[in-house]
């Protein structure tokens, strides 16, 4: 499938849906052109960027909200609750 038949394709799929697109850290301006034009015209939905560099934001979007990098532990405590609440139901890491 070329580019052009995959944006074409997406494009009749959200045209009529509601969405929301999550975009994990795109460094590359040319990746978001292809992206968008594959977006029907019509705003209904809503797109999520993250990035690492704060200047490649400004690219993207409008609202801009900087987030905190976690400290070790609470990095490490949120990892364990979510990773292990299936095999130890406190959520402690083994």
């Amino acid at each position: 499938m070329s580019i052009d038949e995959l944006q074409a394709s997406i494009h009749t799929y959200l045209q009529d849906k509601m969405y929301v697109l999550i975009l994990d850290d795109i460094w590359d301006v040319k990746v978001w052109e292809e992206i968008k034009h594959a977006l029907p015209p019509r705003r209904r939905g809503n797109i999520i960027f993250t990035a690492r560099n704060e200047k490649r934001s400004f690219t993207y979007g409008r609202n801009v909200y900087k987030l905190k990098r976690l400290s070790h532990e609470l990095a490490w405590d949120l990892f364990c609750r979510k990773a292990f609440t299936t095999t130890h139901p406190l959520g402690c890491c083994p």
